[in-house]
């Protein structure tokens, strides 16, 4: 199953965290200390991270007593996939994601040996393309803004349910999502 790893967990939390505090265009800035007693991680951790994020460009880095990190662009402007690419190196949902015909002509040999005769591979191209515009298209903002739900809403991925989808009677909302299969016992006796 695709997951992503605690490392790119933990950059996005950071990257979240600094663009919740406004530390943006470098007029805040917050240290790796400042950052690890926030987010109660290890100071460690977060360092290694901020060197990450900041060699990607993510961030800018000040040195000195007033020194820091902070966002390189607006929260607006960072995708999630730059976070996760900058944590984790390129995405690739399977070995042979950026194996593209044209590509082939050029090279001697493709990654995958099956790869001239496997019938999953152009579906797996194609959901391989979508994931990295999902993640593309999310961007900080997105992912800071409060209601775990609001970010996927906004790309498309799910519904928004900060409003009733019924205005006239909002508990069709909550008994429709909540459904739970009847079983012969559980249905009303009449």
């Amino acid at each position: 199953m695709i997951r992503i790893s605690r490392k790119a967990d933990y950059a996005i939390f950071i990257m979240t965290h600094l663009a919740r505090q406004g530390c943006a265009d470098g007029s805040a800035n917050m240290s790796a200390q400042e950052l690890a007693a926030h987010i109660q991680l290890s100071k460690a951790v977060v360092a290694n991270l901020l060197k990450d994020l900041a060699r990607a460009g993510l961030l800018t880095s000040m040195r000195g007593v007033h020194g820091g990190y902070s966002l390189a662009s607006s929260s607006a402007e960072i995708s999630l996939l730059s976070i996760l690419e900058a944590v984790e190196g390129p995405f690739s949902l399977v070995e042979c994601a950026h194996d593209r015909p044209e590509e082939e002509a050029s090279h001697d040999a493709c990654s995958c040996s099956l790869s001239p005769i496997c019938p999953s591979r152009g579906p797996l191209q194609v959901l391989h393309d979508r994931i990295v515009a999902l993640m593309q298209n999310l961007s900080l903002a997105e992912l800071g803004e409060h209601g775990s739900g609001h970010a996927l809403a906004a790309v498309g991925i799910l519904p928004d349910f900060s409003l009733p989808q019924d205005s006239k009677n909002p508990s069709k909302r909550s008994s429709a999502n909540n459904k739970t299969p009847q079983t012969p016992e559980s249905k009303d006796p009449r």
